[in-house]
């Protein structure tokens, strides 16, 4: 950075005051009104992005400031019907101010009733509306807008307007253009430029001034700016680059942008552009031609602001395809944030509105979001102007109504809970899947299914959730009656093979959870989809035109159905989605469903506009960094690559904390403290991964929030929860997404060439957050996140002095990471086997457990003893080999033992004196009466703090190689488990990972868990256990057991060992207490 005395910078002021002077003579020309008019009558009238918004502003201040609003309204109504075609006719009747506007280039400013002002820019034949507002708000706004002028882009041979900033010096004229410090941006600003608009921009400056340009930050003092680039030898090029840095220090890339363009003759004034290329001008993101807004539309808007304003503006990509014909179905492939949804609707208003004996319907998959933009439209439009002939639903209200019809006498049957009685609560569908899985209500009917689900254990996966997805995918795909073809069929998207015997069972499983539905009275999405295909020949084309959104997750047999119900014809099918959005695991082959797609009618919208840059591009790195996971026949999964907003945030905040109920309420405080919540209009959502939709209602219910769900009214809330599936489709001011933890997202026993869906839940989620993310773990972060961590801001709720809630969870339902181990084992072998627990098993333990395990105590005489050899249930079981070496002979081999041991022991209830602090050291030193600076910045002697558990940390030991690294890691093993000696190191006992994660490297932690030597306790993420092998391999370091260290290295002293399990645990020597720091663990 170049700083310089007040002479230097005053001496810059002047230099860059002195420039351009036929320029600004040729602008004072262009800004008399004689000019203005010199090429002809005004043909275009356009309306800025500020200006709605100053509007609605205006007019909700009512009384003589609602008169003045009710003014440009109707100039906007002159100009809209066509009645006005000049600026004369538009504005006949309203006045001038008295004094003219030199902040904004081409200035008009009108006076309103009570001094109410309307600014305008008029040259060449375009008029823009600027700003409505009081005359403080006005002043206000100019002053920001210092140097406002307009450029026109050449966009496929139509011209495009853009907003431009120009500083000007001259006397009389606006000065320097208005900035501020983005304080979120972190990088050089010439940096943030991309790298060819960069080059021309800087191309022939001086190495030097290179150097001491590259290193201003948002954060530089504008007069250190203007000093360094009074080093800038050519003048125009100076003064671009002072435009350039100071919109860039504001975060505003895009005028940025188009102030380079203007510099390299890309762009032009709109005061040059010849009159056939004012004709052509188009909306763009910047102004929309008057003729573009509906005025409906748009004074409903303005008189009351009640809806997004998606709803009045269509940037001109959309525009395009709202607007476009088709000759048949159309794709539309759009990022997230991009408007499909705004397209699927304005473009379902047009075609509504231009054929009114048409029927066009709206199908989305998410039910409270089909209510939302049913009120909207309904809210938007006179009474006079409803479109009676437009039906919005979700895919299963319309196969529910359809069948209403079809199937009258089962009115309320087709509902995804049983229908209540007075003595039993609605049961949700959830809780009748597991209920016929687990085979409870002696329905055995899913034992047909039990060899798959032994299959899927030793492939370390958990039947009953991948079971449920097969299903779900095999009616996704196919009618009843063509289900012959599963069996052959090449399973794309699914990542375990299934050999034909194995499908036939699951096929069989199938029919009998598809009896069960039918018995309690109860179906889901898919089964209200297989009733309506029943009756596909009876189905007719209702429709004229079907506009779907969220396409991507809709099956092959939903298809079949839409396109049933709908007319062949120019504009008959109309699907939106993006596949990476995709959270259902369905098949879906279009051309099965009958509906042709060629390439050309193939289209795709990239620029977001709902997300601020740092939430996009920390959504998108987690996208990237995770397509791996994605199975090799989705190899050609389309990934659109998205283009940011203009807007910026704070980084995304990936923060630590000691259990999900903990994250829960600190996001729950979190909420009371945010800026982003201060709107009355703001809107916050709390999603949880790993939760059903049933435990997320469940939790709303106790903590009085509002459930996304398919009856949710977002207008009746600004907080809400839910899981990560039923946000989508929405969006948030502040989103948070909690209990992201490894194990969790994905679940660690699926599939990991599967878990593509999850992720996609997760990016969904993440995307919902307009500009404030927040995500939270317990114990480790989720997989998902390694590799994106640098676009977060890491750290711990602690760091952030939020108080959290104070709230009351009755329910506990999925605030757990699972069931208690006592609980789930209190089962026959058969049922044990299927429990989470029992995935990974080998068919050795699974055989071991079945014949065991019988649901029945037996005994009997060997060698004249009484001897168990069955048990009623797998607690009973696991207690007896555990406690009785004897006890296992005959009944479980040496390596099944060792198999059962390693999995299950640590999940054993375990008494406090189980996990107490660790034993004092024998260690025959004094304790230092020296005070350690302990890791909070607490200074309390050991005496002070000895009702804690507390350990020493020598800050040398980061730097430990080699057999003194190995040495202290053994130590810290000994401390972590509370043993006196390494040859008393046990397999599963519960060590605390924070303990760990402060004694030792990270990377060592993570070493161990990759090479099977510790693992994370199955029922506590906060716990690590050593494994079998991980016991072997410390036990080896001393010379004892099978393992031995490579290279011949020879056994350690364990009473070096000993010496820093002392020190970790009494402390240092007083004259080492300066290299410690000591930390206390409750």
């Amino acid at each position: 950075m170049v700083s310089g005395g007040s002479g230097v910078r005053q001496s810059a002021r002047e230099s860059l005051s002195a420039t351009r002077e036929l320029s600004n003579t040729q602008r004072d020309e262009m800004s008399a009104p004689a000019r203005e008019n010199k090429k002809g009558p005004v043909t275009q009238f356009l309306q800025y992005k500020d200006f709605a918004a100053s509007l609605q502003s205006l007019m909700s201040k009512g009384g003589k400031f609602q008169k003045a609003g009710t003014t440009v309204l109707s100039i906007l109504g002159k100009v809209s019907s066509g009645t006005a075609k000049t600026v004369d006719e538009a504005f006949a009747g309203v006045t001038l101010t008295n004094h003219g506007e030199s902040r904004i280039a081409h200035c008009r400013k009108y006076d309103l009733t009570g001094y109410a002002r309307l600014v305008t820019a008029f040259s060449n034949g375009v008029c823009m509306f600027l700003f409505a507002g009081d005359h403080d708000a006005t002043d206000k706004w100019l002053d920001g807008n210092r140097g406002l002028d307009f450029i026109a882009h050449e966009v496929n041979g139509r011209q495009e307007i853009r907003q431009v900033f120009i500083s000007d010096q001259a006397p009389g004229k606006q000065g320097i253009i208005a900035s501020s410090t983005d304080w979120l941006q972190s990088e050089p600003l010439l940096e943030l430029l991309p790298l060819e608009r960069r080059q021309k921009l800087l191309d022939g400056i001086p190495e030097q001034v290179l150097l001491t340009l590259s290193s201003i930050y948002s954060y530089t003092e504008e007069d250190d700016i203007l000093g360094a680039l009074g080093r800038v030898p050519n003048q125009a090029q100076a003064d671009s680059i002072l435009d350039v840095m100071l919109l860039l220090r504001s975060g505003n890339r895009v005028a940025a942008h188009n102030r380079i363009d203007l510099y390299i003759d890309q762009a032009k004034p709109v005061s040059e552009l010849s009159q056939a290329e004012v004709q052509s001008i188009v909306s763009s993101e910047t102004a929309v031609l008057t003729s573009d807004v509906d005025p409906v539309l748009f004074e409903h808007f303005v008189r009351t602001a009640s809806f997004k304003d998606w709803m009045l503006y269509l940037h001109p990509s959309q525009r395009a395809i709202v607007d476009k014909d088709y000759a048949g179905p159309v794709r539309l492939a759009g990022v997230s944030g991009s408007g499909k949804t705004a397209v699927v609707i304005h473009r379902a208003m047009r075609l509504a509105r231009a054929n009114p004996s048409a029927r066009v319907l709206v199908l989305t998959l998410n039910h409270a979001l089909a209510k939302l933009i049913q009120e909207l439209v309904r809210s938007s439009l006179a009474s006079s102007q409803r479109l009676d002939n437009l039906t919005i639903t979700s895919v299963f209200e319309l196969c529910n109504q359809q069948l209403k019809l079809l199937e009258p006498d089962k009115k309320d049957y087709y509902r995804t809970r049983t229908v209540p009685s007075k003595y039993v609560e609605a049961e949700h569908i959830d809780d009748i899947w597991k209920e016929y899985f687990t085979c409870e209500t002696n329905n055995k009917e899913a034992d047909v299914m039990f060899d798959v689900v032994r299959t899927l254990l030793v492939r370390n996966i958990h039947p009953q959730e991948y079971l449920r997805q097969e299903f779900n995918y095999i009616r996704s795909a196919f009618a009843k009656s063509e289900r012959n073809r599963y069996l052959e069929m090449d399973r794309v998207g699914r990542a375990i093979p299934l050999e034909r015997r194995y499908r036939e069972m699951v096929q069989a499983g199938l029919e009998g959870w598809e009896r069960k539905m039918g018995v309690v009275g109860a179906v889901d999405d898919l089964g209200v989809t297989e009733a309506l295909y029943k009756h596909f020949a009876s189905l007719g084309a209702d429709f004229d035109h079907v506009l779907v959104d969220e396409v991507q997750d809709l099956g092959t047999l939903e298809l079949r159905i839409i396109r049933a119900l709908t007319k062949q014809g120019p504009n008959d099918l109309f699907l939106a989605g993006d596949a990476v959005q995709a959270v259902h695991t369905k098949f879906c082959d279009v051309k099965a469903a009958g509906i042709d797609l060629p390439p050309a009618r193939w289209i795709r919208l990239r620029q977001n506009y709902r997300n601020s840059r740092q939430i996009l591009t920390a959504a998108y790195a987690v996208l990237q960094s995770n397509l791996e996971r994605v199975p090799p026949a989705l190899s050609d999964l389309e990934v659109l690559v998205p283009e940011f907003a203009n807007f910026s945030s704070a980084k995304p905040l990936l923060l630590k904390v000691n259990s999900v109920e903990d994250e829960l309420t600190y996001a729950l405080g979190y909420c009371k403290q945010s800026d982003n919540m201060l709107g009355s209009d703001s809107k916050a959502c709390i999603a949880i991964c790993g939760m059903t939709q049933k435990a997320v209602e469940e939790l709303g219910k106790d903590l009085g929030i509002d459930v996304l769900s398919d009856s949710t009214d977002l207008s009746g809330a600004r907080l809400f929860i839910s899981d990560l599936e039923q946000t989508k489709g929405f969006e948030f001011d502040l989103m948070f997404v909690i209990n992201c933890a490894y194990g969790v997202i994905p679940q660690s026993h699926l599939p990991e060439r599967e878990s593509f869906r999850e992720l996609c839940k997760l990016y969904v989620a993440m995307t919902r957050a307009k500009r404030e993310l927040v995500m939270s773990y317990t114990g480790s972060s989720s997989t998902f996140l390694v590799g994106a961590e640098e676009h977060f801001s890491v750290g711990s709720w602690g760091e952030h002095e939020v108080v959290p809630a104070e709230v009351t969870v009755r329910s506990q339902a999925g605030l757990k990471r699972d069931d208690q181990p006592h609980e789930k084992w209190l089962t026959t072998g058969r049922d044990f086997l299927k429990t989470r627990d029992a995935v990974g098993l080998t068919v050795a333990a699974q055989d071991a457990i079945l014949a065991a395990v019988t649901g029945r105590s037996l005994v009997r005489r060997e060698a004249g003893r009484p001897k168990e050899v069955e048990w009623p249930h797998f607690d009973a079981f696991f207690r007896t080999m555990a406690s009785d070496p004897r006890a296992r002979i005959n009944i479980v081999s040496k390596e099944v033992w060792e198999e059962l041991e390693s999995n299950f022991r640590s999940s054993l209830p375990a008494p406090a004196s189980e996990v107490a602090a660790p034993k004092p050291s024998a260690d025959p030193r004094p304790v230092s009466r020296r005070p350690v600076a302990s890791s909070d910045g607490s200074n309390e002697t050991a005496q002070e703090i000895k009702k804690t558990f507390t350990v020493f940390f020598n800050r040398s030991a980061k730097g430990y190689q080699g057999e003194t690294l190995i040495t202290y890691l053994l130590a810290v093993m000994m401390v972590a488990t509370n043993s006196d000696r390494i040859a008393e190191l046990q397999v599963g006992v519960p060590i605390r990972r924070d303990l760990l994660e402060y004694l030792l490297p990270k990377h060592i932690i993570t070493h161990w868990q990759s090479k099977g030597w510790l693992r994370e306790l199955r029922t506590d993420p906060t716990r690590l256990v050593l494994t079998k092998s991980g016991v072997d391999v410390c036990r080896g370091w001393i010379g004892l057991g099978p393992w031995r260290p490579q290279q011949g290295a020879g056994p350690l002293s364990e009473q070096r060992i000993e010496s820093f399990r002392g020190t970790i645990l009494r402390g240092p020597e007083l004259r080492e207490s300066d290299q410690f720091e000591r930390k206390s663990f409750a």
